[in-house]
């Protein structure tokens, strides 16, 4: 399973992978602390720093993890107010379906150009994140300005672009020193299909 977050103010999207729906409540809790651990504090015109945002309320559909009494407590504990759309109505929550299916279109996009097997579909999905964080996307209703990724408006800096190359290209993993030996006319690298920012690849 792909968890989605989206921060509705910059449009800045998360993505946990999840070998069961029961681990939605772990994934909720990592993402908010990556919030507070990346966004950026904005300053007024004196330079003087605003409150710095924080997580106030989750919207979303019904799922059954975010529905049990132990989430209840943790939200509790944390501050944090529940938002649910009616039941079986996912038109009610458009800010995070536009998101998903623009991250869902690129990651076909990028499987189909690079033909990465589809068992690999996390890290197409991940790569789809990235590259929706670092381009300039719309902001509907939101206050967020549209001439900047949702990169910069989330953590105001620029977003790291070098290293997002399509999926599928060849790619080159140096080699550890215990896997190279002097003199011989061996490469110094693994060669591979790059499958997005990090370093996995197909070899």
């Amino acid at each position: 399973y792909v968890q989605y977050f989206i921060d509705e103010h910059t449009r800045f999207v998360w993505a946990e992978f999840l070998k069961s729906k029961a681990e939605c409540v772990a994934a909720t809790l990592r993402v908010r602390a990556n919030f507070n651990a990346t966004v950026g504090t904005p300053v007024d015109e004196d330079g003087i720093p605003l409150p710095r945002p924080t997580v106030r309320q989750l919207h979303s559909d019904h799922e059954g993890g975010l529905e049990s009494h132990a989430w209840e407590a943790i939200r509790a504990e944390k501050g944090v107010d529940a938002k649910m759309s009616p039941p079986h109505d996912h038109d009610l929550n458009p800010i995070a379906e536009r998101t998903i299916g623009v991250i869902d279109t690129l990651a076909a996009a990028f499987q189909s150009q690079g033909n990465i097997p589809s068992s690999y579909w996390p890290y197409v999905i991940r790569h789809a994140v990235n590259v929706h964080n670092a381009s300039l996307s719309s902001t509907g209703s939101s206050a967020g300005d549209s001439q900047i990724s949702a990169y910069q408006r989330f953590t105001l800096r620029r977003p790291n672009v070098m290293d997002l190359a399509p999926p599928g290209v060849r790619a080159v993993v140096l080699k550890p020193p215990q896997h190279r030996a002097k003199g011989d006319l061996s490469t110094r690298g693994w060669v591979g299909c790059l499958l997005g920012r990090s370093s996995h690849s197909i070899n």
